[in-house]
């Protein structure tokens, strides 16, 4: 991109590309354009892959995106949200059971209402 049109990367650049390789089942692939970015990814990035885990069931990358994103924004529910279903749908309910019982200790109270979804 920089070399040929003269754009600049940017961190939704690379989140775009994480989400759609994701998306096509190249779960492994979008891991591992975060680990080569020249930047430290942001929770856009890091939450891309979330959803492409749950529709193809890779709890293990999940679970280690998720601790990302849990140590990038602690008080976005979604991101607990979405690692709870994750669990649910691989049959991992105490793991789900942790998630929903953490994410409920914080109380974030921006999000409230939305805890029980």
């Amino acid at each position: 991109m920089c070399e040929v049109y003269g754009v600049e990367q940017k961190l939704d650049h690379y989140s775009c590309m994480v989400d759609l390789l994701g998306n096509s089942g190249l779960l492994t692939d979008g891991y591992d354009v975060i680990k080569c970015m020249p930047r430290e990814p942001n929770s856009g990035v890091w939450g891309a892959p979330l959803g492409a885990c749950r529709m193809y069931g890779n709890t293990e990358l999940a679970k280690e995106v998720a601790e990302r994103l849990f140590s990038l924004d602690t008080s976005y529910a979604r991101n607990y949200i979405m690692m709870s279903n994750i669990y649910s749908a691989a049959g991992m309910w105490r793991d789900a059971s942790k998630v929903r019982t953490s994410m409920k200790e914080m109380g974030d109270k921006s999000h409230r209402g939305r805890w029980d979804i």
